[in-house]
């Protein structure tokens, strides 16, 4: 079942068509009687105008990410009319009607934190954190997200305003902490920055005030704070190496390091050189 909405009180329609006669209606009308009284006298009562200003600047507020809800509110008039500016047949709109609508700005309301908008911050901050060593499940923990929508949304074209806000928040925490102090594993610090490595994904020094910009570019020489791939090699055949003295299997030594059960194997038996090709390697 429809509940339909009424206009709210104090408006010219609330009194004439649902019959409302408390104070603010009463004393709208009135003034609206006084005014078209007087401008009928002059012979200047225009009580209709075009409606396509309205519409255009309506679809903008819109298009900006501002409900017909929060529009409807700030004009002090009911949705079922913007409703009808925007997708209704007419070519006409009441004059002061359309003097509210476009009186209507943006500074007036607070935009839909369930809008879409452009993901490159949002991007961008995660890509940051993970080449400083922060992995997905630590970041989605923090920012009170799954994490595999979080794994996503760097990768992500379109995000809505409430997750960009939390992701914003969650960054300018975890930024300058060292993820060890977090309790992070070593292992899975070197796992999450070997992964931003191989995608070139720059850390927070990369990106001043212009993380935002589609159009900026990463300083990658001030941003080289991940591991280059050999620090990379070396830090996993650490992990690999101590993992092994405690005697713990292969395939559990692979998936906590992130890497292939033979990569283990041939690190532990002296096969492979961090970094280098696999080859065999002379006896002490």
């Amino acid at each position: 079942m429809t509940i339909k909405t009424l206009p709210p009180h104090g408006t010219l329609s609330r009194h004439k068509h649902y019959g409302c006669d408390c104070e603010p209606c009463h004393s709208n009308y009135r003034d609206y009687e006084r005014t078209r009284y007087r401008l009928r006298g002059y012979g200047t009562w225009q009580p209709l105008t075009n409606i396509q200003a309205a519409r255009e600047h309506v679809s903008n507020l819109v298009a900006a990410g501002y409900t017909i809800t929060s529009i409807a509110a700030a004009a002090n008039t009911d949705t079922a009319t913007l409703q009808r500016i925007l997708y209704g047949p007419s070519k006409t709109l009441r004059t002061d009607t359309a003097h509210r609508v476009l009186d209507t700005k943006a500074s007036d309301m607070r935009p839909s934190e369930h809008r879409t908008i452009d993901a490159t911050g949002t991007r961008r901050r995660l890509q940051a954190l993970v080449a400083i060593g922060w992995p997905f499940s630590h970041i989605a923990r923090h920012a009170g997200i799954h994490q595999r929508p979080v794994a996503e949304l760097a990768r992500a074209k379109h995000v809505t305003r409430r997750t960009a806000q939390r992701v914003e928040t969650t960054y300018r925490q975890l930024c300058r902490l060292d993820p060890a102090t977090d309790g992070v594993p070593g292992n899975q610090i070197t796992a999450a920055r070997r992964k931003a490595a191989t995608r070139g994904w720059c850390g927070p020094l990369a990106w001043d005030d212009n993380i935002d910009d589609p159009a900026a570019q990463p300083d990658r020489e001030t941003g080289a704070d991940q591991f280059t791939a050999s620090q990379l090699a070396a830090a996993r055949a650490a992990d690999i190496a101590h993992l092994g003295r405690f005697g713990i299997p292969h395939r559990e030594i692979a998936t906590r390091v992130g890497v292939t059960e033979a990569y283990v194997r041939a690190q532990l038996a002296g096969y492979r050189v961090p970094g280098q090709p696999r080859t065999r390697q002379e006896a002490a």
